[in-house]
C-alpha cells in the first residue's frame, strides 16, 4: 500500500492512545506492509507502523520532520550524553567474512536502561557500506529479536576492536570504489568512536574467498572497476587456493 493512500481508522486511534502512554510495548500490522511488526507510532501517517517502513519513510513524506522522535537529527540533539559516551552493550557480527557479505551491529545502552543500536550492512567483496539503520530506542529483547531476524547466519560477540577493524575495512572499500555513505552512518557515526585511530586493512583490499588471503592486484583491480555494477559477482581465489588470476 501508498502511503499516500492510508487513511486512519479507529482501530489505528486506539492503538496510537496505547502508543502514547508511557510508550507501551504494543504491536500491531503495519499499516504500510502489512507486517506483524507494527510497533511504532507515525506523526505522519497518523498510524502505526513497522521499523523498517519508518526508516524507507523517514524524511520522505510530508510531516516526518525535525519533529518525529525517530528522525535523526533530532534524536541526536536531544542525547543528555554523546553517542560514544554511552557504554558498550554489546558488539556482534555474522561469522560470513567468506560469503562477502557480513551484518554486523553495535549497541549502547542509554542512562534509561534502553538501548541504542546500529546495524551495518557490509559488502566485502564490491561496495564496502552496503546499508546502515539505526533504532535509537529499543530494549534488550527487541535487540535480540532484531537479530534473530536477520537470517540464516548466526551472529558471534565480537571484541569493540574487531567490531572497529571490520567497519574500518568496509569503509575503507566503500572510499577507494566511491560508494555513497548511509546518511544515518555520516548522523550515527560517534557511535563507531573514532574510526580514524583504527589503522586501515593489511594486505589487499579485497579477500580470497576461500582462505581469506590476499588477492594479486590485478584481481583487485578488476573487482573495483566493477564494484558498482549489480549484474556482476565475483568469487575470486589467490593463487594458493587454486585461483592463477590470468589478464
Amino acid at each position: 500500500m501508498r502511503s499516500e493512500e492510508i487513511r486512519p481508522t479507529t482501530r489505528d486511534e486506539l492503538f496510537v492512545s496505547m502508543f502514547k502512554k508511557k510508550r507501551q510495548r504494543v504491536r500491531t500490522k503495519c499499516r504500510v506492509c502489512r507486517v506483524e511488526q507494527g510497533k511504532r507510532y507515525c506523526q505522519a501517517l497518523k498510524v502505526v507502523i513497522c521499523p523498517s517502513c519508518c526508516r524507507k519513510l523517514r524524511g520522505n513524506i510530508k510531516g516526518c520532520d525535525e519533529g518525529c522522535y525517530y528522525y535523526a537529527p533530532l534524536i541526536r540533539r536531544s542525547r543528555a550524553l554523546p553517542e560514544e559516551e554511552f557504554p558498550i552493550y554489546t558488539c556482534l557480527a555474522t561469522d560470513s567474512e567468506l560469503q562477502g557479505m557480513v551484518s554486523a551491529v553495535i549497541a549502547r545502552k542509554k542512562p534509561d536502561g534502553n538501548l541504542q543500536a546500529m546495524f551495518i550492512l557490509l559488502d566485502l567483496w564490491k561496495r564496502g557500506i552496503r546499508d546502515c539503520f539505526v533504532d535509537a530506542d529499543l530494549t534488550e529483547e527487541d535487540l535480540k529479536e532484531q537479530v534473530e531476524r536477520k537470517g540464516d547466519v548466526p551472529f558471534k560477540e565480537i571484541s569493540f576492536e574487531e567490531f572497529q577493524k571490520l567497519i574500518r575495512w568496509g569503509l575503507e572499500i566503500a572510499r577507494q570504489v566511491k560508494t555513497p555513505i548511509p546518511e544515518e552512518f555520516k548522523i550515527w557515526g560517534k557511535m563507531l568512536g573514532d574510526l580514524s585511530k583504527v589503522p586501515p586493512p593489511k594486505g589487499s583490499l579485497y579477500k580470497c574467498a576461500k582462505c581469506g588471503g590476499d588477492l594479486p592486484d590485478e584481481a583487485v583491480e578488476l573487482m573495483k572497476q566493477y564494484a558498482q555494477q549489480d549484474d556482476i559477482q565475483f568469487y575470486i581465489l589467490c593463487r594458493k587456493c587454486g585461483g592463477q588470476f590470468e589478464d
